[in-house]
């Protein structure tokens, strides 16, 4: 948190107080979030885990009046769009006519299908890829997915329109592009 703060003042003059918090509760997160916001112009969260991340940063900036950033799920996926966008200029594409693939469906990854869609990117051109393979609507977790994680449970609805199934080697049949933000040993 000390190196991060250190980038905000160096490269964009803002000064940064990391300040770790001791909980895993979203609950408690958000609420001691809300107590310190007063004193700050803006919160940029860090390290917390997929996919409570998305419910905190959802409540977070629907509650206080400064801007909320979680890092693992918006400046990862920034950076990637960047890289993407500069490689299909370079070569002559556009995000609306590939076939992309996103290797791991956490945080990073479906803000970033998030962005490609908003960009204009087909959700029928889109697949993404978790540990039990390719995110899909007839997948047999479907259920648990809508419990625990209505994030990637709307991706698996929303992308995937060829409704592909099986693993990375199927998901990247005709791709175009290859996104990874997963964990080491994806088992995929």
């Amino acid at each position: 948190m000390e190196g991060k703060a250190l980038l905000f003042k160096w490269i964009g003059g803002v000064d940064a107080v990391p300040l770790p918090i001791h909980t895993r509760s979203p609950d408690e997160i958000i609420e001691t979030v809300e107590r310190l916001a007063p004193a700050f112009g803006g919160i940029n969260l860090e390290d917390i885990a997929s996919p409570k991340c998305f419910g905190i940063l959802e409540q977070l900036q629907r509650r206080l009046p400064i801007p909320v950033w979680h890092d693992d799920q918006l400046g990862t996926a920034a950076a990637t769009i960047a890289g993407l966008l500069n490689a299909l200029e370079l070569t002559h594409r556009s995000v609306r006519e590939c076939r992309t693939v996103l290797l791991g469906a956490g945080a990073a990854n479906l803000t970033t299908a998030r962005l490609l869609l908003a960009l204009g990117h087909d959700p029928h051109r889109l697949s993404l890829v978790d540990h039990r393979g390719i995110l899909h609507a007839e997948r047999a977790d479907l259920d648990e997915l809508e419990l625990h994680n209505p994030w990637k449970f709307r991706f698996a609805l929303q992308t995937n329109g060829g409704g592909r199934t099986g693993d990375l080697g199927d998901a990247l049949d005709d791709a175009d592009v290859l996104l990874a933000a997963s964990t080491p040993n994806p088992n995929t």
